[in-house]
């Protein structure tokens, strides 16, 4: 797991046991009115676990979607006690709380969109 962090935001880049990649895109979003953050737009980029998830019969069409199956398995099975607190400590608590409380909220959705929006009030 890499988290990297640019002028625009943070991304999380995950690699699975068997070398499929899939990358978590934070971009900022910033307050015209106030000049404040105002919240985070996620992206989830899974283009390089098409074969994978295709073998589990999810057809992938597009590259980014934002899948609940994705998500289930990066926080749940993926991403160990050890990583996990490691992106806590990079992350801070109140975001990677939102972040699992995002995640959570995508494996409840019949359909998800492309984009996200989660606030981090």
């Amino acid at each position: 797991m890499v988290v990297t962090a640019d002028a625009y935001g943070f991304k999380i880049e995950i690699v699975s046991e068997y070398g499929s990649k899939v990358i978590l895109t934070f971009e900022e979003v910033w307050s015209s009115r106030t000049g404040r953050l105002e919240r985070y737009e996620c992206y989830v980029d899974y283009e390089h676990m098409v074969a994978e998830l295709n073998d589990k019969g999810l057809i992938v069409t597009r590259p980014k979607v934002t899948d609940s199956y994705v998500i289930t398995n990066w926080f749940n099975k993926k991403l160990e006690l050890r990583k996990r607190n490691k992106l806590k400590s990079k992350l801070g608590n109140k975001t990677y709380e939102k972040i699992l409380d995002y995640s959570y909220k995508q494996t409840r959705r019949s359909e998800t969109p492309c984009q996200t929006v989660f606030s981090m009030n």
